[in-house]
């Protein structure tokens, strides 16, 4: 990896079967969207600690390890600390970003591209899905944020997944709310219970 000073490349790591995902939370990198092949561009430095994570694979044949894609944030901006969480299970990547700054409080089943808002909530936080297509390419396939999304939520600051369901973690959520709330969330707005913390729940759509 093309890892400098500070990058705190190995920040997390996540594993299954032949892939291993590396989040890199302080690299400094403002390239965005999936890179594959043509990594140099990684080596501009103008957006200090945007994050990056780095896709490993294991060639079966050969029983070596090879850096096979590189992640950055659709919309990567300076502290937004991309890749402070990662989770795998199989084609499903999920990576955590608490310090991403955008307004919306819903899920952008996109490639997240057109996530340019330049409202800010700061550090409210965001959760970003990659899937390997068929051509064995990875793709961002989702942009998440929580429905309750408030500054300084920190929305990410964990990930997990299991077959098709992501868990996010936020431990500075303030809702009041005790429990478990089997809706899409924003019932549990208010801001009375401060860093009480919270885990939202999300399925994928299978393909």
């Amino acid at each position: 990896p093309y890892t400098e000073s500070g990058d705190c490349f190995g920040h997390s790591v996540a594993i299954s079967g032949n892939t291993i995902v590396v989040g890199t939370p302080s690299e400094d990198s403002n390239v965005k969207g999936v890179l594959t092949g043509n990594f140099s561009a990684v080596s501009d430095n103008s957006a200090t600690n945007s994050g990056i994570v780095y896709v490993y694979e294991k060639n079966t044949f050969v029983g070596q390890w090879y850096l096979h894609s590189i992640f950055k944030a659709s919309n990567a901006g300076e502290s937004d600390h991309f890749g402070y969480s990662v989770a795998i299970d199989k084609d499903i990547i999920a990576v955590g970003a608490y310090g991403e700054d955008s307004y919306p409080t819903f899920i952008t089943n996109t490639d997240g591209k057109d996530v340019f808002w330049y409202t800010h909530k700061e550090n409210s936080g965001a959760v970003y899905v990659f899937r390997k297509n068929h051509k064995l390419q990875w793709n961002q396939d989702a942009f998440i944020k929580a429905s309750n999304s408030i500054e300084n939520l920190t929305f990410g600051i964990s990930v997990a997944v299991d077959n098709l369901n992501i868990i996010v973690g936020t431990h500075n959520d303030r809702s009041n709310f005790a429990g478990v709330d089997n809706t899409d969330g924003s019932a549990s707005s208010d801001t009375s219970n401060p860093a009480s913390g919270a885990a939202y729940v999300f399925t994928v759509k299978p393909n």
